[in-house]
């Protein structure tokens, strides 16, 4: 094996391991980091905390060319995005 090989297949290997380690939150835990975020800063940082992880979620759910949503490939506005607009108003 060249060195090269050697360090793809080491390369390779770190980023399987990192990949391993991540772990997706659960719908739960995802409500109770919001939960922990509310609770344990001032609102002023807990407010941006919320509009920046709602403005990805907006951002996520886009309207496309042909009226669908670009993440849920559904009518728009699609479900997340009327949730959203009936908590805004």
């Amino acid at each position: 094996m060249t060195h090269d090989e050697y360090e793809s297949k080491s390369q390779a290997k770190r980023v399987e391991i990192l990949k391993a380690e991540e772990k997706q939150m659960t719908h739960e835990e995802l409500l109770q980091k919001l939960a922990d975020i509310a609770h344990n800063k001032d609102a002023h940082e807990a407010r941006n905390d919320y509009l920046l992880a709602l403005r990805a979620v907006v951002e996520l759910h886009q309207q496309i060319d042909d009226n669908s949503c670009y993440h849920c490939a559904t009518w728009y506005p699609c479900p997340t995005i009327q949730a959203i607009e009936k908590e805004l108003m």
